[in-house]
């Protein structure tokens, strides 16, 4: 049942980047939406936790402000990988996300916070992580026919993407604030002031940094509202990875390889949904790439 946790964000996340195709509109019309979409999510969550037991202390404290930082820092990683979705596409953009995700947040909580342990959970983890990158790699294509603008603008989306994964973490081992951040309620009321993080970081970047400082352009447009649907689906998400990273039975190596299970999603909705040109080699590809996506992520439950 743990596992699920960690699954449910990869369907609804590998779902967001049709979203945004969809729902169209520029990089700071997508950011704003999004984050708008979220802080309406966590308010409502929020309130149903504060009926439940009481968290007015809980997001009023340092643990809260170490969410918001957290927030900000997921408004730069989704950003600049909206922006290398315009460059590369999102079937492209999101593979090559993914692979890094994988590769820095799974390494990460290994190393760093110390999930693996034994040299039979390093093994199994790091074919793990190879098989979903060689995956990724075939579902996204040859490096050559890479846009180089997009791969800078996703190399610093996923460094982005991995603060956003570690404050909360870091906060936790090191016992900087003294609140329970891993039940259910507590986790339901801290969406809020990551959402406050979102807003933040999504006015700063969608608007002096992809908006070019330019107030005149409109940011509360139909396409901001419609993008307002993938900040609820993130916000969902986000409130099952929280838990899964902060139980012990998953962690941050494992909660964060599953979760980038969505790049099938993701790639196939491009193709599909959004009708991204591929040719016949490149469908064989992402085939065969999704299988080794899966076995990844049947490796990666074996490792912890």
């Amino acid at each position: 049942m743990s596992i699920m946790l960690a699954l449910i964000p990869a369907v609804l996340w590998g779902a967001m980047g049709i979203v945004n195709g969809w729902a169209g509109g520029r990089v700071a019309n997508q950011i704003l939406g999004g984050a708008l979409g979220s802080l309406v999510f966590s308010i409502v969550v929020g309130v149903y936790a504060y009926v439940e037991a009481p968290t007015t202390s809980v997001v009023f404290s340092m643990a809260g402000l170490t969410y918001v930082l957290s927030g900000i820092a997921w408004a730069a990683g989704t950003s600049f990988q909206l922006a290398a979705f315009k460059k590369m596409g999102v079937s492209q953009a999101s593979g090559l996300n993914t692979a890094g995700q994988i590769a820095v947040n799974a390494l990460v909580g290994a190393a760093v916070f110390g999930e693996w342990t034994g040299a039979h959970q390093w093994t199994i983890g790091l074919l793990a992580i190879a098989s979903v990158i060689i995956g990724v790699f075939l579902i996204s294509g040859k490096p050559s026919n890479l846009n180089k603008d997009g791969v800078r603008l996703t190399v610093i989306s996923v460094f982005a993407y991995m603060i956003y994964f570690m404050i909360p973490k870091t906060v936790a081992i090191l016992d900087l604030v003294h609140v329970n951040t891993g039940t259910l309620h507590n986790t339901m009321a801290l969406s809020l002031p990551i959402a406050i993080g979102q807003t933040i970081g999504a006015l700063v970047f969608g608007i002096i940094i992809f908006n070019g400082g330019n107030l005149s352009l409109p940011l509360l447009t139909k396409e901001t509202a419609k993008n307002g649907i993938a900040g609820v689906m993130w916000g969902t998400g986000e409130v099952m990875i929280r838990l899964a990273v902060l139980n012990p039975a998953v962690g941050q190596a494992k909660a964060s390889t599953l979760s980038q299970m969505g790049i099938i999603v993701s790639t196939m909705g491009a193709i599909i949904i959004l009708k991204e040109r591929k040719t016949k080699r490149q469908i064989i590809g992402i085939g065969i790439g999704a299988i080794f996506v899966m076995l990844g992520g049947i490796l990666v439950t074996m490792a912890g």
